[in-house]
């Protein structure tokens, strides 16, 4: 009986651990704050699962897609290319109970411009 009770542990436990979610995984919404022709207001949506980032920016003109990682201490960076509009951008910020809270810097290499938008962002 003994042998058979550690074996089933020695089974499950690798199972668990494998399965256990990551402090910060789940999926992350809310707006994207700027201002100016070139900054123009959005909303973000960052779905986390197991350290890695994948995820949406919306904004007026459409939805790009963006991928990164979060950190054990909560810091994440994340970066979109969206090649056929002349953009690219990187996100970086922090994760930290429910929150997350951070920085959006796009560059508009085809109108030779950038900006930066807040994020604010809550875990759903």
């Amino acid at each position: 009986m003994k042998r058979l009770m550690v074996a089933a542990i020695a089974v499950l436990l690798p199972l668990g651990v494998a399965f256990a979610a990551g402090p910060y995984d789940g999926t992350w919404t809310g707006p994207l704050k700027g201002s100016g022709t070139h900054c123009p207001p959005g909303a973000i949506t960052l779905r986390v699962a197991d350290g890695r980032i994948a995820g949406n920016i919306q904004l007026s003109n459409g939805t790009v897609r963006l991928a990164g990682s979060v950190a054990t201490d909560g810091s994440a960076t994340a970066s979109y290319n969206y090649v056929s509009n002349g953009t690219s951008g990187t996100v970086n910020g922090k994760f930290s109970g429910s929150q997350f809270t951070g920085r959006l810097d796009s560059q508009y290499q085809a109108a030779g411009t950038s900006c930066s938008r807040d994020i604010s962002a809550t875990r759903s």
